[in-house]
């Protein structure tokens, strides 16, 4: 399994015009570009212990490229 996770650049500024006197340039990594993909789970547990021999298939969304992003507020 993929995740993102980098180091972006941010910025913070004395500014006039933007509340509390610093304009903020916040960026964040996150994903770009997701692709399904197939995973089976071979080890499943029932709440108290794994279950030998039973198996679930699964499609999941990975990442396959970052980027960064403008971080929300």
């Amino acid at each position: 399994m993929s995740k993102c996770e980098g180091l972006c650049t941010s910025r913070v500024s004395p500014s006039v015009l933007a509340y509390p006197g610093f304009k903020k340039d916040c960026k964040c990594c996150r994903e770009s570009r997701l692709e399904d993909r197939a995973v089976t789970l071979t080890e499943c547990y029932d709440g108290r212990s794994l279950v030998p021999g039973q198996f679930v298939r699964m499609r999941i969304r990975e990442p396959v490229s970052c980027q960064c992003y403008d971080c929300a507020i």
